[in-house]
């Protein structure tokens, strides 16, 4: 009997033991009018991750991405709508038009949900349905034809790495690093409505390693997997257990496939041969020593007479089953992730996807008469070419490859696989200017200042895209005086937390966001005075397409929510925010909280060697203020101690400057009055005690650059 139990708080409905999971899941009406069903289970339920830290991360990319951003890790054709699928590792599926007479293909949408590599796809339920895995630990099923996401299963809590489906029963199969495989009904989780919430799903049991690898045969008896502890293990459908393990291979399995009947296997290692198993006698048939490397991917054609392998060595083979001969069709230019045998075309021909961000088509034509073809005699490979007919492209866009972060921690410099460098503003998330192929370094530091800001943010390039993320430890650490902050428009006098002010801009759409401003305490007499901190304020907007998404920290953490910014005005997407935003930032975009900014202590004292240090009034005094302020408040403190409020004035009867009337030293170095004391302790104190600065009369002849005893 299985054990039961519902989070009244979430209404829905967990199965704590057994294979089976039973899930109640939410019912949404989104703006397409058509349902969104969010199906997860209890190892990230709401509850559980109550303790759980999170992230948010947004992606400063173009409103429409048409080109692959990085490489393609999955292919699907659709032969009744002439359509192919490409999952990339920019974390989007994209369609093309691939009807015979077009050439290149056209883009038709983009089916986006996801925010980590897209590792495997199938299309189901007649080409109407798509079914995705993903790095991001979540399975998607879409509508192919208008990219519409309708349902979202967060069962898999690692990374998922590989699908498999019966076209004759509509299940598939899903596997990842995690050592689990489950077991889905696609008709039944395309068939949920309002009445209808309840979704199974099986695992099998008796896994032990991370699984790379998944094929099924056409009536879904029989389900392979590879794992990366060298070991094939095959499975029955119906009892969800082991049937058999097929020993042989070297290292991690990386590909499988299996004829229509589950009478053969192939399979391809990173050991760089690949097998053929039969499955009934449980033994290899054959080995296959093709590549110099490891093999990535296997593709048989229809009758299981002849396959196809590439990988990390860039060739493609061709391999005749029955002869057991072999031959090298043609190279790639970059390792090769997939292969598909193209059934749309009425000429032999085969996709590739690479790691590069482009997608060949490479006819493959044989020397055979169609007589001897239609009578399946192709086993002598001299028959087979790569023809002369023209390849085929789908291109693929620059995929950001460097980058460096500016010392104002505003800005950005990327390099990507064209060599072309931009320049992108991390608070506007835009593209700020093209420089073309310029050196990296020599722009870096020609654009570098001699200023210090802590970092508040991380950088990632994994989908080839500018990814930007925020972790609650970090966000807030950057504040900064609005004069200094390169934002238009707003009044001086106000200091900013520039994390805050991103968070702002994010949730700008967002009904809950706060729009009252709020001020920091003021400082004590013991401090320098910095002005009013109203950081809740809204300056500035970011592009409406931004993808914005909350994550589980860390590398393998779950996605909660995606959305574009623009869209949290919605209700599904504004509760989305209001389910998973962490505390952290609803402290700061709803309630208007911040972390008091940190305050540095110092002394200021006249210089031994100036005429200040003669008078009698003269001392040392120790100080706090905050980081970010420049040290001419020192300098501003003097003047006013030295000559009143209303200052001093010259022969014309004109106000003197502090700056005109003194200057400032730290470990006997010169300090630029509008240095901040964060950038003096990084730069020349070099140390976390109290700084000791010393002034002096501007043109006092007897001041050297002598180091005061910082004793």
């Amino acid at each position: 009997m299985r054990q039961l139990t519902e989070d009244k708080a979430s209404n829905r409905l967990y199965d704590l033991s057994g294979p089976i999971c039973v899930l109640r899941t939410l019912y949404t009406e989104l703006s397409t009018r058509q349902p969104f069903f969010l199906v997860t289970c209890p190892r990230v339920s709401d509850a559980m991750l109550k303790g759980t830290k999170r992230t948010i991360s947004y992606v400063i990319r173009d409103p429409e991405e048409k080109w692959n951003r990085s490489g393609v890790n999955a292919l699907q054709i659709d032969c009744t709508n002439c359509r192919l699928y490409t999952g990339g590792r920019d974390s989007i599926i994209r369609a093309w038009d691939v009807q015979p007479n077009r050439d290149p293909p056209r883009y038709i949408n983009s089916l986006e949900h996801h925010t980590d590599w897209i590792n495997d796809i199938v299309l189901c339920q007649h080409g109407k349905k798509l079914f995705s895995a993903s790095s991001d630990a979540t399975l998607k099923l879409w509508e192919s034809l208008s990219g519409q996401c309708i349902a979202t299963l967060r069962t898999h809590k690692d990374y998922v790495k590989a699908l498999a489906y019966s076209p004759e029963t509509e299940m598939a199969a899903s596997a990842g690093l995690e050592n689990q495989i489950f077991f889905w009904d696609l008709n039944a989780l395309s068939n949920l409505t309002v009445a209808n919430n309840t979704i199974t799903t099986s695992s099998f049991s008796g896994n032990t390693s991370s699984v790379y690898s998944l094929a099924m045969d056409r009536g879904g008896h029989f389900l392979a997997s590879g794992s990366s502890d060298k070991i094939i293990r095959i499975w029955d459908t119906k009892s969800l257990q082991k049937l058999m393990e097929l020993r042989g291979h070297t290292d991690n399995i990386r590909t499988l496939a299996m004829s229509n009947d589950g009478a053969l296997l192939l399979s391809g290692s990173t050991d760089g041969t690949i097998r053929l198993w039969s499955v009934a006698q449980q033994c290899c048939i054959e080995t296959y020593r093709l590549h110099d490397e490891g093999v990535w991917t296997v593709v048989a054609d229809s009758t299981f007479s002849n396959f196809y392998s590439s990988g990390r060595d860039k060739q493609v083979f061709a391999t005749n089953l029955k002869s057991s001969t072999s031959k090298c069709l043609f190279s790639e230019d970059a390792p090769v992730l997939k292969l598909l045998l193209d059934p749309v075309d009425p000429h032999p021909s085969l996709w590739v996807a690479t790691m590069s961000t482009h997608i060949n088509k490479w006819p493959i034509v044989s020397n055979l008469t169609e007589e001897e073809e239609s009578e399946e005699m192709v086993t002598d490979l001299d028959s087979m070419d790569m023809g002369t007919k023209s390849v085929t492209t789908i291109p693929g866009g620059p995929c950001l490859k460097e980058y460096r972060i500016l010392n104002n921690k505003r800005e950005i410099l990327t390099k990507d696989s064209q060599g072309n460098v931009t320049l992108w503003s991390i608070l506007l998330a835009k593209k700020l200017e093209d420089l073309g192929q310029v050196d990296l370094d020599e722009e870096v530091e020609r654009r570098s200042e001699q200023v210090y800001c802590p970092n508040w943010f991380g950088i990632e390039l994994k989908t080839g895209m500018l990814t930007v993320r925020l972790e609650e430890n970090d966000c807030f650490s950057l504040w900064e005086l609005a004069s200094r902050s390169g934002i238009p428009d707003i009044p001086l006098d106000l200091n900013l937390n520039i994390g805050a002010l991103c968070l702002k801009a994010l949730y700008e759409h967002w009904p809950e966001a706060c729009t009252n401003q709020n001020a920091e305490d003021g400082d004590d007499a013991s401090s320098i005075s910095s002005g009013k901190s109203l950081s809740n304020r809204k300056f500035f907007s970011v592009p409406p397409h931004t993808p914005i998404y909350i994550a589980e920290a860390g590398d393998c953490g779950c996605t909660l929510a995606r959305l574009h910014c623009s869209d949290a005005a919605r209700q599904h997407e504004a509760s989305l925010l209001q389910q998973h935003s962490p505390l952290w930032i609803i402290d700061c975009v709803v309630k208007g909280n911040l972390p008091k900014y940190l305050k540095i202590s110092f002394s200021a004292g006249p210089h031994s060697e100036s005429f200040l240090a003669k008078q009698p009034s003269a001392k040392e005094e120790h100080l706090q203020a905050p980081d970010f302020l420049p040290v001419s408040r020192i300098i501003e403190r003097v003047y006013t101690h030295q000559y009143g409020p209303e200052g001093k004035v010259n022969h014309r009867g004109e106000r003197i400057e502090p700056k005109d009337q003194f200057v400032i030293y730290c470990q006997g170095q010169l300090i630029d009055p509008e240095m901040d004391f964060r950038t003096v302790r990084y730069y020349f104190w070099k140390s976390s005690s109290e700084i000791k600065f010393y002034y002096a009369y501007k043109h006092d002849d007897k001041v050297g650059t002598k180091a005061e005893d910082s004793s």
